[in-house]
């Protein structure tokens, strides 16, 4: 997923830090609110998810850790467990980064940017979210199709009837939560498509207002 992001300023990466491009533009709209109010409550269920299930797993390793070293005697669900954890905070944390646009990126795009829009911010802001528009439509389309996927392997999983070897729960469990999450990811790209497609077509309605004066 990291490769549809590309490094931009906070302004640019949060329309809202941008007030004479962004912040006013979004403001305006309560559909854009809306969105951003959305995306703001499943960014903290992802978060707690994520610290929840990554806290789970380094209890587990420590336990896994003491019983196999001080008390001779490992524990087989431990390390299952751990695994279980380590994938729902995984991409869960994923959904996470691509809300916050934290996660690994690639910077090409932006220093192409830079040097077409020579200093001219008013261009610089309006070619990112434009850059913007495009990859998040990407990031949209991949999500769909790996969600599908992964959800045509989660009942697979359920019609075999296949469970864990340590705990002996159902394995489809897991790869729901996964699926979740890819879809989580899909909808916070749909939401960085909409605004920067908001902000884009707002920019050039008022470029056209400002040449007809």
């Amino acid at each position: 997923m990291a490769l549809f992001q590309f490094s931009i300023s906070e302004a640019e990466t949060n329309p809202q830090n941008d007030s004479e491009y962004g912040g006013n533009v979004m403001g305006e709209s309560k559909f854009i609110k809306g969105v951003q109010k959305t995306s703001a409550i499943l960014f903290k269920m992802e978060d707690f998810l994520t610290s929840a299930t990554f806290c789970a797993m380094l209890a587990l390793i420590v336990v896994q850790v003491f019983v196999r070293f001080c008390l001779t005697t490992p524990l087989a669900w431990t390390e299952e467990l751990t695994r279980t954890f380590f994938l729902i905070s995984s991409f869960f944390g994923g959904a996470a980064c691509v809300k916050t646009r934290s996660n690994v990126e690639i910077n090409l795009l932006a220093s192409v940017i830079k040097r077409i829009s020579k200093g001219r911010r008013h261009q610089e802001v309006l070619l990112t979210h434009a850059f913007d528009v495009a990859a998040s439509l990407i990031g949209v389309l991949f999500s769909i199709v790996i969600t599908y996927f992964m959800w045509t392997y989660t009942l697979d999983l359920k019609h075999q009837g296949q469970i864990s070897i340590a705990l002996e729960y159902p394995l489809f469990w897991v790869t729901s939560t996964i699926s979740v999450a890819l879809a989580l990811m899909g909808i916070h790209y749909l939401f960085h498509f909409i605004e920067s497609a908001y902000i884009v077509a707002a920019q050039g309605r008022k470029k056209e207002e400002d040449c007809e004066q």
